[in-house]
């Protein structure tokens, strides 16, 4: 006889990125969604180094922020990145701690 039914990842069957009843977790759905508006971000905050009227620096530090909360490939980059401007990096971690804080006063928790 045959054991439990398992997907293709090993997991049991209904048990990858779905809860109950094939519904998409919140979480993962919440994740998705900060990603793609953080590449939205850093789209505006390219545009924004160019054109006067938008605060490029701003934007694209809310969507680096954003993106390297949920994607690992990010993160290295950003690891990268801080290895090799290690001034940048600490002027990174001072807005990041800022926009933490800021969040977890509006949203009454942090990342």
């Amino acid at each position: 006889m045959a054991g439990p039914s398992t997907s293709d990842a090993g997991q049991p069957a209904g048990r990858n990125r779905r809860g109950r009843r094939g519904r998409p977790n919140k979480n993962a759905l919440r994740r998705a969604v900060f990603f793609w508006l953080g590449w939205i971000f850093v789209l505006l905050g390219i545009a924004g180094l160019f054109l006067p009227f938008l605060q490029g620096i701003l934007f694209l530090v809310i969507g680096i922020f954003l993106v390297t909360r949920n994607s690992a490939r990010a993160r290295l980059l950003l690891f990268r990145v801080r290895e090799r401007y290690p001034e940048a990096a600490a002027h990174y971690d001072s807005w990041s701690e800022r926009a933490r804080a800021w969040l977890k006063q509006r949203f009454k928790r942090g990342g």
